[in-house]
């Protein structure tokens, strides 16, 4: 039997997971970098990516910039983030897209526990303004975790259900390198795939995978080249976008304080 290509790539994903514990197992973990105790930190980041991708969903079809600021206050996180398109269309270098989001970490035992809300706005659109209620819960051994993401949308379009379940490594390369990885698979409801894809059934979404090293070759500032592919696995979705299969190659800059 012939294997298309989403099927191909869907198998590999799959390789790569069932081998992922033999290659934690075998590489020798240094210590990951103490969490900061100051009670203020704050910083920016500017991300070039080839595409806007969300939740394996293409949102552009070229080049954007994509710029967050962010503030943490104790536990307290918020953030504010853009999209940028950069590609030479009638609506190149249109700011299309503003994010708030608040957090609030802490930790029960071994588990990492997030809820947040988030505010999604679009000027330059005639797409209404959304939010989002949401909880991550994250588990760790060593420098591998485990998490999930719960997420409930509210304002334009009521029981918007979308939720995600993954794994992720995180290893220091050296004192001022990191390597990060993950690999995830997303559902939603029928409500949350009408709205952003235009199918009103509930499905498993796209497996995402991950990979991500951040250099810091001053205190201050960081340099964070990234690459994400994702696959939309549910052939009816996968019939209504332009790009079902999409890669994405990206380099941040920030700075952190």
């Amino acid at each position: 039997m012939k294997l298309s290509r989403p099927r191909i790539l869907l198998l590999s994903v799959v390789f790569m997971l069932m081998n992922l514990g033999g290659l934690i197992a075998q590489a020798q973990q240094k210590p990951n970098p103490p969490a900061s105790t100051k009670l203020l930190n704050y910083g920016a980041t500017l991300d070039f990516n080839s595409r806007y991708v969300w939740r394996g969903i293409p949102f552009s079809q070229g080049a954007v910039l994509q710029p967050t600021a962010w503030l943490e206050v104790g536990h307290f996180h918020f953030d504010v983030w853009g999209n940028i398109l950069l590609q030479d269309s009638p609506d190149s270098k249109n700011l299309n897209e503003i994010d708030l989001n608040s957090l609030y970490r802490f930790r029960y035992r071994w588990l990492d526990i997030e809820p947040a809300l988030r505010f999604y706005f679009f000027p330059n659109q005639t797409t209404a303004t959304t939010g989002e209620v949401a909880l991550r819960l994250k588990g760790h051994a060593g420098p591998v975790e485990i998490f999930t993401d719960q997420t409930f949308g509210f304002l334009d379009i009521s029981n918007r259900y979308y939720g995600d379940v993954g794994i992720g490594y995180l290893r220091t390369l050296e004192v001022w390198a990191l390597m990060e990885t993950s690999l995830s698979l997303g559902w939603g409801n029928s409500r949350y795939n009408q709205a952003n894809i235009g199918v009103s059934k509930a499905a498993f979404e796209a497996v995402t995978v991950s990979l991500a090293f951040t250099f810091f070759p001053e205190k201050f500032f960081f340099v964070r080249p990234h690459f994400d592919l994702s696959i939309m696995l549910d052939p009816e979705l996968r019939s209504q976008l332009d790009d079902a299969t999409v890669a994405v190659v990206g380099l941040g800059l920030g700075v952190k304080f």
